[in-house]
Parts: structure tokens; C-alpha cells; sequence
């Protein structure tokens, strides 16, 4: 199936199109050999996984007949000849060539455009960074790599995505490289490689939340969607022609869970005293905790869920009676109390994650996945934190807390 798709869709011969056909020193296999044989061998690699092999020194003791097959010989190849081969493309800019030649193909696949027209394609495109760790006794430069929360050796890879999530690109940079600038040079290299597509709407997640970085991709025509920092608002005085609330999300029972409002911010730009940078936005001020909400005559109690663990729990309650103390009203007179409920049953733990569980007939039911805070610690799984950590994050928290006064 996968010969037969990559087949059709021409990836093959795009591919051994893409390949160098001279090496320094010259020598076979990549200098003086056939096109069918450099085709077999790259056959040979690209299918190296579908027969359970993992790098082409598993070679070394293969014996069956599935990869043979799959080249279209009696039997696959070795590990030196296939290696030596490996080595000549990588050593004759092979990578490069081969990262063209896939960016030119996946637009063919998913964007074809009309051989009529003759401006390029307007694409929507979703790019994010993502680090994988490399363990080698060679010092390489080392970065964050997010799902193991440690910093080791890794390598950036830059991806480049669709409005529908079909990848269009992929690049390799240094561990310590940050996203705003892999981005730039990925979109350079992509439209460079494709000529029919130009990227005009980036969709990044709040790495790409820098002023110049922002104010760069303005001028070069370009229209950013990407999520403000905390640090970079304080509250709804932050904001300027903000706009009416709309429902954005709401739960299986038709309760609103979360409202959006158009609004304008500008921010400084560091590089360029004086000058600031126009940003509109989609303003979604709540911090979506479980809970309920008690309507009183003369108080709206928010009664919060607690987390599953007690540092947490401590947090919140020490912000609600942060909040408390400033007795925020609501636009209709009854004031506004917060409070954090009782324990979680331990029988009812393991639904939650599952389905909704309505806590008693006056609130509405809780939601389906509790929110924690940035650098908090659920279960077993401890994340120790300093005290300008802690800081901030109740800061943050009680900040959203505070919007709930204006909107409940």
C-alpha cells in the first residue's frame, strides 16, 4: 500500500530527481550508477521502517525477503552499499535537495494549483517548534525539550502545516534556536522550494508573541494569529475599542463556558524607541476552573473545585481571599464571592475525566478537565517551584479571577 501510494503520487520519481548525481570523490554507488539503481536504494532506505528495521546498520543481519521485495530485487541490499550511498547524498547537499523536492511534492499533493493562473496561492499556515533530545558523547547545543522538561542536547525542528494539518515542511536547526527565528527562515526556504504558494496568514502558538518579530511579518504583508502573554496585559484597562461579548464555547447543556470580545492593544517596540506596534485581538479573559456558581439575592458565590493537591489548594484559597478583600461587585449590584469546595471523592476522581458530574441541583455541572496553574503539579507528579514562580502564578491567577467579575 505504502509502495503503491508513493507510487501514484509521484514521491518516487520526485525524489530520485532530487538526488545528486556527482560526489566528491567520485565513486559509485551515487557517481556512474543507473537511475534504477539509485531508485532501488532509495527505496531501500525509505522502507527500512515498514520491515521493522531501524537504521541501516540493522542490515548487517537481515535475511528476508520483505525489503527485496519492496525494491523490486532478489534480495535487499547490504549495509555497506547502502550506507556508502547514505553517506554520498548526505555529503553532496543530498539533505537539502531531498527537503526541496518533499516541500514541492506535499503542495502538488494538497494545494494543486490551476496551470492557468499565474499569482501564487494564498496558504494559511500553522507552524510550531519542537525539539528532539540527541544523546552523543559530542557537545551539541542544548535546549528545552518540552515533553521530558529537561534541558539536553537536542536538535529544533521547525514544522510547517496547513490549515488542515497536512504537514507541508519540515527543518532542522540547533537545539538553542528559538522559533521566532526558524520561522522567518522557513517560510523563506518553503517559498523559495514552491513558487506557486505563498504563506499569507501564520497561525504560531505565544513563542511568536515578540513585538519585532511581529512588526517583521507586518511589513512583509503577512497576518499573524497567535495567544498575549500574561505579562503583557494587566487587565481589561490594558485593551482599547473593546468590543461586545459573544459565547464562544458552551457545555452538552447549552451553558455558556467561555465568551470572546474583539479589542485593539498596542504594544513598544524595544528595537524602535517611541514607536509601537498595533495588535487587535480576540480577548478571552477566563481561566476555565471547575466549579459552580451559587445565585444569591445579594451575592453570586463561585464556588471553586479543588485540585489534587493540597500546595495547590492553599494557592487558591489564599487568591480567593485576595479577591475577597476587594469585594468586587457585579454590574448588577450583588457582590461577587469566591470560594474553594470541598475534596474530591476519590470514587468520583476517575469519572471526571470522562463525563460532567453535576455536584447538586442549584449549579451547573463541573467541567470535564480541570485547568492548573502554569507551574503547578497534579498526582504524583511534583514539579518543585520558586517563590517568584508561585508569585506569578497566583498572580496570573487572581488577575483572571478578577475578570469573572464582569462577566458572570
Amino acid at each position: 500500500m505504502l509502495l503503491a501510494a508513493a507510487s501514484e503520487t509521484m514521491l518516487i520519481t520526485q525524489l530520485c530527481e532530487a538526488l545528486p548525481t556527482e560526489c566528491t570523490p567520485a565513486r559509485p554507488p551515487l557517481t556512474g550508477s543507473s537511475a534504477t539503481l539509485r531508485q532501488r536504494l532509495l527505496l531501500t532506505l525509505l522502507f527500512l521502517g515498514a520491515v521493522g528495521l531501524q537504521r541501516t546498520w540493522d542490515l548487517r543481519g537481515y535475511t528476508a525477503d520483505g525489503l527485496a521485495l519492496l525494491t523490486g530485487r532478489p534480495r535487499a541490499y547490504g549495509y555497506r552499499f547502502t550506507e556508502a550511498f547514505l553517506s554520498q547524498v548526505a555529503h553532496s547537499d543530498g539533505a537539502e535537495r531531498l527537503t526541496e523536492a518533499l516541500a514541492r511534492w506535499t503542495t502538488q499533493l494538497w494545494h494543486a494549483q490551476d496551470e492557468m493562473s499565474e499569482q501564487p496561492g494564498s496558504l494559511t499556515c500553522y507552524i510550531d517548534g519542537h525539539r528532539k533530545p540527541v544523546y552523543t558523547d559530542t557537545r551539541i547545543p542544548r535546549g528545552l525539550v518540552g515533553r521530558l522538561s529537561t534541558i539536553l542536547g537536542c536538535r529544533a525542528l521547525v514544522l510547517l502545516h496547513d490549515e488542515q494539518g497536512h504537514p507541508l515542511l519540515v527543518t532542522t536547526y540547533r537545539g538553542d534556536q528559538h522559533l521566532t527565528i526558524g520561522l522567518p527562515l522557513l517560510i523563506a526556504q518553503y517559498e523559495q522550494s514552491v513558487e506557486t504558494a505563498r504563506v499569507s496568514w501564520i497561525i504560531v502558538d505565544r513563542e511568536g508573541m515578540a513585538t519585532e518579530f511581529l512588526a517583521s511579518l507586518h511589513e512583509a504583508s503577512r497576518s499573524v494569529v497567535t495567544i498575549l502573554r500574561t505579562d503583557q496585559y494587566q487587565d481589561l484597562a490594558s485593551f482599547s475599542q473593546l468590543g461586545e461579548f459573544v459565547p464562544l464555547l458552551t457545555d452538552f447543556q447549552g451553558q455558556i463556558v467561555r465568551e470572546v470580545a474583539p479589542a485593539s492593544i498596542t504594544l513598544p517596540r524595544p528595537d524602535h524607541p517611541g514607536e509601537v506596534l498595533s495588535l487587535r485581538q480576540r480577548l478571552a479573559p477566563f481561566f476555565r476552573l471547575p466549579g459552580r456558581v451559587i445565585r444569591e439575592p445579594a451575592t453570586v458565590q463561585v464556588e471553586l473545585r479543588p485540585f489534587n493537591d493540597r500546595q495547590l489548594n492553599r494557592d487558591l484559597a489564599e487568591v480567593c481571599a485576595r479577591v475577597n478583600q476587594r469585594q468586587p461587585a457585579l454590574p448588577d449590584g450583588r457582590r461577587l464571592v469566591l470560594s474553594v469546595g470541598g475534596p474530591i471523592p476519590w470514587d468520583q476522581r476517575h469519572i471526571d475525566s470522562k463525563r460532567a458530574i453535576k455536584r447538586d441541583d442549584e449549579g451547573p455541572p463541573c467541567s470535564n478537565t480541570p485547568t492548573f496553574p502554569r507551574h503547578g503539579s497534579c498526582g504524583t507528579l511534583s514539579v518543585r517551584r520558586t517563590s517568584e514562580e508561585e508569585q506569578h502564578d497566583e498572580t496570573a491567577l487572581e488577575r483572571n479571577l478578577l475578570s469573572l467579575s464582569g462577566r458572570v
